[in-house]
């Protein structure tokens, strides 16, 4: 199913108070934010395997691409950069449990960038280079998970780039319920977080997997 995702992104700063770590037990431990009753913690562990072609045309068209294992599930993402403005993302985004079906409409998505050739299944599924596409990053993530009333929902991330950064980087999204209308009750969460971190957050640029992305190319 194809979706619009808007969403925050905010990088968590090193030199928060106390460090990301403790901010997010912090925000874990809350019972409400911007005024909005938070719901139960919710913990995932997520492996992203991202691809491209060889010389990079979906991430030249704003375009990502991957197969994410999480709790025992294969899931199958495209996501197209559609707008941003600061620290505001708006997405077109695709996902759906990782078969034949789902990869041919995927496939038939990208089709006018990736050319002709066909994309083995297999070989997709377990993150390998599967015809015109080739696997370009790796990110392990933690995740915690939290309603924020009824407008969408928290997550807080502690992210991992095998071999590319020593260093665990940590960012925060509040994602808006596909009914949410209005973006400002995100904007209220927003300045509530950037309170709660004593300002150590910052607009997050770029995607999880731009910033891979720029790590690999160091």
């Amino acid at each position: 199913m194809t979706t619009v995702e808007v969403e925050i992104k905010l990088e968590v700063l090193p030199t928060v108070p106390g460090g990301p770590a403790a901010l997010f037990e912090r925000l874990a431990a809350r019972e409400e934010l911007a005024g909005l009753p938070l719901g139960p913690v919710q913990t995932i562990a997520m492996r992203d395997t991202y691809f491209d072609t060889d010389d990079g045309a979906l991430a030249a068209a704003g375009t990502g691409l991957r197969v994410r294992r999480e709790n025992g599930r294969l899931l199958v993402t495209l996501k197209v950069k559609r707008a941003q403005e600061g620290s505001l993302t708006e997405r077109e985004e695709y996902e759906a449990p990782l078969d034949l079906g789902s990869l041919r409409e995927v496939v038939s998505r990208i089709r006018p960038l990736i050319g002709r050739g066909t994309v083995p299944f297999a070989a997709f599924a377990v993150g390998r280079p599967a015809g015109p596409l080739e696997p370009v990053l790796d990110l392990h993530t933690e995740r915690l998970s939290r309603t924020i009333g009824e407008i969408g929902t928290l997550t807080l991330d502690r992210v991992l780039y095998p071999g590319l950064d020593a260093e665990p980087y940590y960012d925060i999204e509040v994602e808006a319920a596909a009914d949410l209308v209005d973006p400002e009750p995100l904007r209220a969460v927003e300045a509530e977080l950037l309170a709660l971190a004593e300002g150590h957050l910052r607009a997050a640029g770029r995607s999880k997997l731009e910033r891979g992305l720029d790590l690999a190319r160091r």
